[in-house]
């Protein structure tokens, strides 16, 4: 009867257990995943226009979840983005840089980015994450995961640099500002002198008209003149001769 109660508790274990153990595991994975990107831009590279950055993430720790792709081809003022999808909390590091390629006339970015992600859960147990970004222990933003590679001075790539010409000032001394400023004042000088003489010249030539008016007038060079002064001593002489008629006759009467 022992023997038959043991089997009995025996079974009934193994049942539990495989009820049980199924159950737990749905428990531990019952997280939804987040999807996570971290963007990265590459910067233009002067004088050239067909650069690629490669671009490399990495994590030493084995319990961070993988990126979808751990290397990015990215051409020169161009983006993109690692993505990770994330699905149990914890804080993982991961290392961001640029792996040089075999250009020999490009100097290299030698910027390693240390990227740390946090993820925690709510009190509905989803899963919230930040992402925080550092170099060499100072903080940046995770946008600003950048890279900018160069063009070296002693590349056959590299265009020449134009010289601009910059044309002479002209500088006025004080003495030909002075001289100037003589000249000026000398030629405002002789114009006015010039004024004043053409003022005088009329105004004499205008009292010459009325005197030379008055002349012919009087010395009867114009003939509308002499005509009546002519008049004018015909009839004086008129008056007189019919005066010294009338007074002839008074006395023979």
């Amino acid at each position: 009867m022992s023997t038959i109660r043991r089997c009995f508790c025996c079974l009934a274990v193994c049942l539990l257990s495989f009820f049980v153990f199924p159950c737990c595991t749905a428990f531990a994975g019952t997280y939804e995943k987040e999807h996570l990107e971290i963007p990265v831009m590459c910067l233009d590279v002067e004088d050239i226009e067909d650069h690629v950055y490669i671009v490399k993430i990495t994590t030493e720790d084995t319990l961070a979840p993988l990126p979808q792709t751990d290397t990015l081809y990215i051409n020169q003022n161009g983006r993109g983005q690692f993505e990770i999808d994330i699905d149990q909390p914890g804080t993982f590091v991961y290392n961001i840089f640029e792996t040089e390629g075999d250009e020999d006339d490009i100097e290299y970015e030698q910027t390693v980015y240390t990227v740390t992600v946090y993820v925690e859960t709510n009190a509905n147990d989803e899963l919230l994450y930040s992402v925080t970004a550092a170099v060499n222990g100072m903080p940046v933003k995770s946008e600003e995961i950048q890279f900018q590679d160069k063009l070296m001075d002693n590349s056959e790539r590299k265009k020449p640099s134009t010289t601009t010409t910059t044309a002479p000032e002209t500088t006025t001394t004080a003495a030909e500002t002075t001289n100037t400023t003589a000249t000026t004042t000398t030629t405002t000088a002789v114009t006015t002198a010039a004024s004043v003489t053409a003022t005088e010249t009329a105004s004499t030539t205008k009292a010459n008209s009325i005197v030379s008016f008055v002349d012919d007038v009087l010395t009867g060079d114009s003939f509308p003149a002499k005509l009546l002064c002519i008049i004018i001593i015909a009839a004086l002489i008129i008056m007189v001769g019919a005066f010294a008629l009338r007074k002839n006759n008074g006395d023979n009467d």
